[in-house]
């Protein structure tokens, strides 16, 4: 997950370089950007999904998936707040989602250390429940 984190900030970062590529480049330049933001995608949300349900005890699930998808509702949210920002100049929002991608990358990387040990041994994990 730390990893897909960081491939979004890369994202980020090249879509904000999209304002100097060259007007001939731009479609392939464009294709081969969201191709990374698709691999991103692909690694962290199953993944994600996977670790909401498996981690909290049986008794806290529903609130925890609960948690997991508010997460989604509060960027959904804030994304015209960011997309305004395009007023004010063009590469703002970009570097505003680089920022929080390297946050989300410290942040991933700190709750991954906060995780049982189980959580990288499947069988043991469903031997527990």
């Amino acid at each position: 997950m730390q990893g897909s984190a960081a491939i979004y900030a890369v994202f980020a970062v090249l879509m904000m370089g999209m304002l100097w590529v060259p007007t001939q480049l731009l479609i392939p330049y464009a294709v081969a950007i969201w191709l990374l933001r698709v691999f991103a995608a692909m690694a962290f949300f199953p993944i994600a999904g996977a670790l909401s349900e498996a981690l909290p005890p049986p008794e806290h699930r529903a609130a925890a998936m609960a948690t997991y998808q508010y997460a989604f509702t509060t960027a959904q949210v804030a994304a015209p707040a960011i997309v305004a920002l395009f007023a004010v100049t063009s590469w703002l929002p970009w570097a505003i989602l680089a920022a929080a991608s390297l946050a989300a990358t410290v942040v991933v990387g700190w709750l991954g250390r906060a995780m049982p040990p189980t959580v990288d041994r499947p069988a043991a994990l469903v031997a527990t429940r």
